[in-house]
């Protein structure tokens, strides 16, 4: 899915803007690589999404998180109300299915997006409804 959703082939800005796929487990790195080839076959030119086996993960800056989902403000601030701590906003599946909405990665029943389950407000819900082309 990764793999299809961008291009494997573009350049990259710097080592930490850069398409990577983190294989866990040889199986998944051998995938990658089966996919990675297949791109290269389709587009004529070679991928330059690299697979790294060993790795360490850091969180990026809060104002990097959840992207999409910081352009709307009202919702935005109260998912913040609900999860203050970082790590729990961060890791929230309703932060995390909102922000891939708001970056059209899925509609809100791909996502499985139920907004009276959201713990928001109802001035809030009827303003993420309205977003959300639900109304």
């Amino acid at each position: 899915m990764f793999i299809g959703a961008h291009d494997a082939t573009g350049p990259s800005w710097s080592k930490q803007y850069r398409s990577v796929v983190f294989a866990h487990n040889a199986r998944q790195a051998d995938i990658s690589r089966a996919a990675l080839a297949k791109v290269a076959e389709e587009k004529n030119r070679p991928t330059t999404t690299a697979i790294e086996s060993e790795f360490k993960f850091w969180l990026a800056e809060d104002y990097h998180q959840k992207y999409q989902l910081r352009r709307y403000q009202q919702i935005d601030a109260e998912l913040q109300a609900i999860y203050p701590n970082l790590k729990d906003y961060v890791n929230s599946t309703a932060t995390m299915r909102l922000n891939a909405w708001f970056a059209n990665w899925g509609s809100p029943e791909q996502l499985g997006i139920s907004i009276d389950e959201l713990g928001l407000t109802k001035d809030t819900q009827r303003s993420l409804a309205k977003t959300l082309r639900l109304e």
